[in-house]
């Protein structure tokens, strides 16, 4: 429009197709078989999170990073670990200053725990360390140093078999500029008088994938059989040449080991998609080996299936939703029936959250859709602190308050019956939502961020427990930005 006075241009906007980032959420109820809720921890700490958990007899372990509770936006962390009695809801643990720079906002530490022992790996920049308790958590009698070499080591991860066996994998750079996928294996070479292990041994570190050297490695997922196969699902993306430029190509790969053969490898799926994490699950062991691969995909969360031991994988549904990621899968007899869970993160209206999807008979029957946790977005209080700054009120106000799961902020495992999940609910001010992001630029980030074989496989027998973790840890504070649920789920 033009006039004496100058001129206009009038633009006129209306709402497009449906997109990747442009979806209707669609209803999901409220968990009906969630056994018990508990807030077990808190911090206002801009740096904690990433929690990890393992369970042992009576008691949850949990490994999290946490900063410096006096001056919660500080960029300081140390790693944090906690111990939940089950029977008591105590809360005990104790930590470990943090000495290598922070490699970025990935989750570079794990978690596994069989009766008496307890075992935490975590990726630094000399190598992947693994400490090793014989008492729950009391004291770590043995500390390893895995991965010494030319770049620094990755998204380390372990599981423990029934009987104490190790299996430790990480991600490192080699001299070529290739990314690398290592794995070490362990076991008890001594034991005290209940026949509890009280030291390891270690096979050679062996170098199971390559990658090009662009490639970003993905959290791993590492499964035991109750006959003492081996399943490890990895991945990581790499940039390929597409059509209109670059793409983001994830390779999902498995390696599986029945109980004394030769390790396989094989590509369960190519996606282009920034992954996150594949997790896998088994049920039966040998011959009668089945295997769950639950991954990312831009769609939501695939389930590949295998009934040949990892030779071959069968893709199977998608289900959770455009930007659904991080899944846990599992596994659980319920009498001659199948039931197949898969726990993840969904990217809700209102923000992160935590949803389960199961077949109570896998694959005859339906998918049941479930959320664990709701994302809430409200105003801020007229009066009182701000969350995210230790009680501070900012200088700026944008009005609104925000609740909802962290950054890759939850673990789950299977206790028994029950699935185990810890989840760590992060509660933000907007104002300090917006300040968080220089959080972010504090160093290089990670953005991911044969030996002998004993001559039968039999698990272990459950020593006398020990008494654990020790240490008093602060009491919940309802005020603080982070809450640390533990969520039991029948």
């Amino acid at each position: 429009v033009t006039s004496t006075e100058g001129s206009a241009a009038i633009v006129s906007i209306e709402l497009g197709e449906r997109s990747i980032v442009n979806q209707v959420e669609r209803p999901v109820p409220a968990h009906p078989a969630v056994a018990s809720r508990q807030t077990i921890y808190s911090s206002d700490a801009w740096n904690f999170g990433l929690p990890v958990v393992a369970t042992s007899g009576d008691r949850t372990s949990i490994v999290a990073y946490e900063g410096d509770r006096a001056r919660g936006m500080s960029f300081a962390r140390y790693e944090m670990r906690m111990q939940h009695d089950r029977a008591s809801g105590a809360v005990t643990g104790g930590g470990s200053v943090q000495a290598s720079p922070d490699l970025g906002n990935w989750r570079d530490h794990e978690i596994a725990a069989l009766y008496n022992v307890l075992a935490v790996v975590r990726s630094e920049r000399d190598g992947a360390r693994l400490l090793l308790s014989f008492d729950r958590g009391a004291s770590f009698a043995q500390e390893l140093l895995f991965g010494q070499g030319p770049g620094p080591v990755r998204v380390a991860q372990l599981g423990m078999a029934g009987d104490y066996t190790l299996a430790i994998t990480w991600w490192q750079t080699a001299n070529s500029g290739a990314l690398e996928f290592h794995l070490v294996e362990g076991r008890p070479v001594a034991f005290d008088q209940h026949g509890s292990p009280s030291w390891y041994g270690f096979d050679p570190v062996r170098v199971l994938h390559s990658m090009p050297a662009d490639s970003s490695p993905l959290t791993t997922g590492i499964a035991w059989s109750e006959g003492g196969d081996l399943v490890i699902g990895y991945a990581a993306s790499h940039w390929t040449v597409a059509t209109a430029g670059w793409a983001s190509t994830t390779e999902f790969r498995c390696a599986t080991r029945r109980w004394g053969q030769e390790l396989r490898q094989v590509l369960v799926d190519s996606e282009t998609v920034f992954g996150r994490d594949p997790s896998v699950a088994v049920r039966g062991s040998g011959a009668g080996l089945r295997i769950f691969y639950a991954y990312e995909v831009q769609d939501g969360i695939r389930l590949a299936t295998s009934g040949d031991g990892g030779a071959s994988f069968t893709p199977g549904p998608t289900f959770g939703g455009a930007g659904a990621h991080l899944p846990s899968a599992f596994v659980r007899p319920r009498g001659a029936a199948t039931q197949v869970d898969v726990l993840y993160l969904a990217s809700a209206v209102n923000g992160t959250e935590l949803h389960h999807s199961r077949w109570s008979d896998w694959p005859t029957s339906a998918r049941e859709d479930y959320r664990i946790t709701a994302a809430w977005i409200g105003p801020t209080p007229a009066q009182g602190p701000r969350t995210g700054g230790n009680g501070t009120t900012p200088p700026i106000d944008f009005g609104l308050r925000t609740t909802q799961v962290s950054w890759l902020g939850y673990d789950a495992v299977l206790d028994g019956d029950q699935i185990v999940a810890v989840v760590d609910e992060v509660t933000f001010d907007a104002a300090f939502l917006c300040l968080g992001l220089f959080s972010l630029a504090r160093g290089p980030q990670a953005w991911t961020t044969g030996g002998w074989l004993w001559p039968t496989y039999s698990s272990a027998q459950p020593p006398p427990l020990a008494p654990g973790m020790t240490q008093a840890l602060p009491a919940v504070d309802p005020a603080h930005c982070h809450q640390l649920q533990i969520v039991r789920i029948d």
